[in-house]
């Protein structure tokens, strides 16, 4: 998707850029979305939802003409676990390479000022869950200007 300041686009231009930056690494599928309920039966990267902040009454915004759009999103890593032996550490490079991911491109192609994973935990899903998975629970934190009208 081409860059865009059109707010009613913005968010969902900035979802596709997350997917976009994750789905350069080897071996991992990722989506804008969370497709929630469905089997995943391959390692996949899933963009859910967001938090928005803005800039407070009589705060500063970071550029002049601009205000601050922090904004705070859910992205989770799921692997299917069948041998632990295998599984765990390749989770644990999928969880690596995600950070590294965000290094290579901080501004997600242009979308936004800056971003970076600023939460990262690992776990196995619980055992009484459908599908055995280990899942990583991220928050990509994200600072995006909106020119003032």
């Amino acid at each position: 998707m081409p860059f865009t300041t059109d707010p009613a686009e913005k968010y969902q231009a900035i979802a596709t850029a997350i997917a976009t930056a994750f789905g350069a690494i080897d071996g991992l599928t990722a989506l804008s979305y969370d497709p929630t309920g469905a089997a995943i039966t391959a390692p996949t990267i899933c963009v859910g939802g967001y938090e928005i902040g803005s800039t407070r009454p009589m705060e500063r915004d970071h550029e002049l003409g601009f205000r601050d759009w922090p904004q705070r999103w859910s992205v989770t890593l799921y692997v299917p676990y069948q041998d632990p032996a295998v599984n765990w550490p390749q989770a644990r490079g999928f969880m690596g390479a995600l950070v590294a991911a965000m290094d290579i491109d901080p501004r997600l192609g242009g979308e936004v000022r800056e971003a970076s994973i600023t939460r990262a935990v690992l776990d196995l899903s619980p055992p009484d869950a459908p599908t055995r998975q280990l899942i990583g629970d991220l928050v990509v934190s994200v600072i995006h200007f909106q020119a003032n009208e």
